[in-house]
């Protein structure tokens, strides 16, 4: 996962999944959670590996939830949304990601985390 710029700044946050198992995976659930202060702009749909495309629901405080089928063994997608970072935004603080599949699980946060510098 993507970080994020500084603050005012328009923003991608890209989540990727990969199916490393031998097997196709059951439906794919990536809930992303927004720190405070930044706010969804729109949904930027992306596929791979020739795999479905997500559907996304819009965020409800701060928090927005795609689906999408099976994704097939050492296949990789990704999902992506647009955001902005508010001027009122706190420092430091990162995106969080969940992908559940079936009884599987895996979370995770952007490398980067909101930048106190920027317009």
């Amino acid at each position: 996962m993507n970080g994020l710029p500084g603050r005012g700044v328009a923003a991608v946050v890209v989540v990727h999944v990969t199916n490393t198992g031998s097997a196709a995976t059951a439906g794919l659930t990536a809930t992303i959670t927004l720190p405070p202060g930044v706010t969804l702009l729109g949904l930027a749909r992306l596929t791979g590996s020739g795999q479905p495309s997500w559907t996304c629901s819009d965020a409800q405080a701060g928090t927005s939830a795609c689906q999408r089928g099976p994704l097939a063994a050492g296949a990789t997608t990704s999902v992506a949304v647009r955001v902005v970072v508010t001027i009122l935004s706190g420092c430091g603080q990162p995106v969080l990601a969940s992908v559940v599949s079936g009884a599987l699980s895996a979370s995770g946060q952007s490398a980067g985390l909101v930048q106190c510098a920027g317009r």
